[in-house]
């Protein structure tokens, strides 16, 4: 490295170009982050009944995620302040930066691997579902081989010695979302019951996939574009924030039960208050099997599975004579809405 002075336009340029994006990228690390602690707390606070391994790992990524941005923006001070006027410093990588790379890779690989788990659970392929685990697995160590790649060469413009490694990194990461996107859409399609609120809720689940598997994706691919193409830091820009991408995604996907149960019991108020009149006694008998419904399977994931829907009185196997000494049912194979039952001098009547 050169030590003649520069000018102060090749200074400014190289402000522009190095130390600009890192600054940015600290910038839209810590308004992400903001974004993530929201949905942490709402989790922490709806969900007290998810199995401990699950509450685990939310609190290890929200860990990983604080000591990301804290990383972060300190990368970005000692860039522009401590280094500032010193064109040798903001050249070369630091151990810190070097760290910072290593919490990006972990979280991404966390954050796969239990979708990739989720896609095993859901289908019931195992192959699949593996091959997801290990390739998040492999983009993860990728990730921690570019950091510790950095480390060494040290020098910005001499990360291009092993673009190799980046390239493989960032589009495993981009085809790992995109597969996982995929898989859990075309099964979320495939589970519509028929009923107006499910489906509903399905196709929300649905919306929010996509998104989710899309940006991430999407994301990770410009990274790359940026890197192959500029010879410059703009492309840790979008790096520095690709860890909060993650974690939001997960987050967002495990709130959205929430809403689900949230609608759930808005659906069935409305429905228990929403019908009144005169009460109607009923001498004949209705016999109702089964019904369909949704429920966060044991996995606690929000996709659907069928299952009895707790049922009112006239819902059980219930079977009363009719007048006359007929005894008779009628199977229904739809979740209906009869009715709550009650006792009026000695006879069975329904409020209808």
């Amino acid at each position: 490295m050169s030590d003649s002075p520069i000018s102060t336009a090749e200074m400014l340029l190289l402000a522009r170009d190095l130390v600009g994006p890192l600054l940015l990228g600290a910038l839209l690390n810590v308004w992400l982050y903001g974004a993530f602690m929201m949905q942490v707390l709402t989790y922490f606070h709806h969900a007290p009944k998810d199995p401990m391994w699950m509450k685990i790992m939310v609190g290890g990524l929200t860990i990983i995620d604080t000591v990301n941005s804290v990383l972060s923006c300190y990368v970005a001070y000692d860039f522009s302040v401590n280094d500032f006027g010193d064109v040798s410093r903001i050249l070369t990588a630091t151990p810190v930066f070097a760290v910072m790379i290593i919490t990006i890779a972990v979280t991404g690989s966390i954050v796969q691997i239990f979708f990739g788990f989720r896609v095993k659970w859901l289908t019931g392929n195992l192959w699949l579902g593996w091959s997801i685990i290990f390739a998040a697995f492999m983009q993860g160590l990728l990730g921690i081989g570019c950091s510790i790649g950095g480390y060494i060469v040290l020098e910005f413009v001499e990360f291009q010695k092993f673009r190799g490694l980046v390239v493989a990194w960032l589009v495993i990461a981009a085809i790992v979302d995109l597969t996982i996107a995929a898989v859990l859409v075309s099964f979320l399609r495939k589970a519509r019951t028929g009923f107006e609120d499910t489906d509903d809720f399905l196709a929300t689940l649905t919306r929010l996939t996509i998104q989710t598997g899309l940006i991430t994706a999407v994301w990770a691919t410009v990274d790359c574009v940026l890197f192959l193409t500029e010879d410059n830091n703009w492309h840790f820009m979008l790096n520095m924030a690709l860890a909060k991408l993650y974690g939001n995604c997960l987050m967002s996907s495990l709130n959205a039960r929430m809403e689900w149960q949230h609608s759930q019991l808005s659906s069935a108020r409305r429905q228990r208050f929403s019908t009144t009149g005169k009460q109607h006694p009923i001498h004949t008998n209705v016999h109702v099997t089964t019904s369909s419904g949704i429920h966060v399977d044991d996995i606690e994931m929000e996709a659907p599975h069928v299952y009895p829907r707790p049922q009112s009185p006239v819902a059980r196997d219930h079977k009363q004579v009719a007048p006359g000494g007929t005894t008779f049912g009628v199977p229904i194979n739809r979740a209906v809405s009869i009715g709550s039952s009650r006792q009026e001098d000695g006879k069975l009547v329904w409020d209808m």
